[in-house]
């Protein structure tokens, strides 16, 4: 980011950024969101090789990592080729920047020479927003509430979307808007994402495409393996279960710490709520409890007010209906607000400590 930095179709030498920050820094008006895209630039543009950056925290403690800023530039660089995001482009910022997608899209407005714009994260990101943006990052959170707002929106536009899968109900519900969605692999460790999948437009895709050259593999129980040397150093062993179907392609199935073994058959969750989501309205999520004959037993976790016996009777008949009697969860419960990251994703081990407690507690 030696050249400086178009923000707000303003052009920044490397000083005039500096300054610039700085100044939006030390106003006193300016917010606290703001001020940690101010605070990640003067990082970035720093004589210092790497950054710091906590991952997300989703399947553990978020941790402390260092980031290599040329790993970052490569990350970079796949992107804005693979979505030829140029100089003439918008890349429009509206996640928060303490994530690595937020800040990837700062160093892809960098790498590229685009135009950054940016707005507060909200639940309703493009709802006010009236120039052409040809790129954005969004949540699938966001994409929900957005349906209406990119209904209005142009087919030049790109959209990606991280954070946490895109499930098939959501994936219709945007099937005939107008800009270009795609759904995102990738983790902190490799600055953003590896691979995408497109979600709409009558092109919808079930596997996730590799870009730039990153190459794939799997391990016994087929977990996915990346090698990149642009991206980090040796090889990245991931907790991900996947099926690869070629050097380029492979679908993700959920991860292997979240697998449920009940009566010796693997459930992935990730996979049964897949399954589930045309029959559930609202949140909701396939957990365990501990079981003396079985190991673990599928629950039903449904995030809300207690459900009426009634009610759980007519899901019972549903899920019997639809399922394979070994895919059926054997309870269903209730829980008034399920845990998440602050970035929206579950945290399934806490979700079924807190139903595991709660549960026998009641026995």
């Amino acid at each position: 980011m030696k050249r400086g930095l178009k923000i707000n179709h303003r052009q920044y030498s490397q000083k005039e950024l500096i300054d610039f920050c700085r100044e939006k820094i030390e106003a006193e008006q300016t917010e606290k969101w703001e001020l940690s895209i101010f605070e990640f630039i003067l990082d970035w543009i720093d004589d210092r090789p790497f950054i710091d950056q906590k991952t997300s925290g989703t399947t553990g403690k978020p941790k402390l990592i260092k980031l290599e800023k040329r790993h970052m530039v490569y990350s970079a660089l796949q992107t804005c080729k693979y979505f030829k995001i140029d100089q003439r482009k918008n890349c429009y910022l509206c996640i928060p920047v303490e994530y690595i997608g937020g800040k990837m899209m700062i160093v892809r407005a960098a790498v590229s020479g685009a135009n950054l714009l940016y707005s507060k994260p909200s639940g309703h990101p493009f709802q006010e927003q009236k120039e052409t943006l040809n790129y954005s990052a969004i949540t699938p959170f966001q994409l929900q509430n957005s349906i209406a707002d990119l209904a209005k929106r142009s087919g030049e536009e790109t959209i990606i979307v991280g954070g946490g899968p895109v499930l098939p109900a959501l994936e219709r519900d945007i099937s005939g808007l107008p800009p270009r969605i795609f759904s995102t692999y990738g983790m902190t460790e490799t600055s953003s994402h590896i691979a995408v999948r497109r979600i709409n437009g009558g092109k919808t895709e079930e596997a996730f495409r590799i870009i730039g050259s990153t190459t794939i593999s799997s391990d016994d129980d087929h977990c996915l393996i990346i090698e990149n040397p642009g991206l980090f150093e040796g090889m990245l062993r991931t907790k991900d279960v996947v099926e690869i179907l070629d050097q380029n392609h492979f679908k993700w199935l959920g991860r292997k710490d979240n697998v449920i073994n009940s009566g010796g058959v693997k459930h992935h969750p990730e996979t049964l709520e897949t399954e589930l989501e045309q029959l559930i309205p609202g949140e909701f999520a396939i957990s365990s409890l501990p079981h003396p004959a079985l190991g673990e037993e599928l629950v039903l976790v449904i995030e809300g007010d207690a459900l009426p016996e009634k009610s759980k009777a007519e899901l019972r008949k549903k899920l019997q209906s639809h399922f394979h009697k070994l895919k059926i969860p054997r309870k269903i419960l209730c829980v008034k607000e399920f845990p998440r990251t602050p970035n929206g994703k579950l945290l399934r081990k806490e979700l079924k400590m807190l139903i595991t407690n709660s549960f026998f507690q009641k026995e």
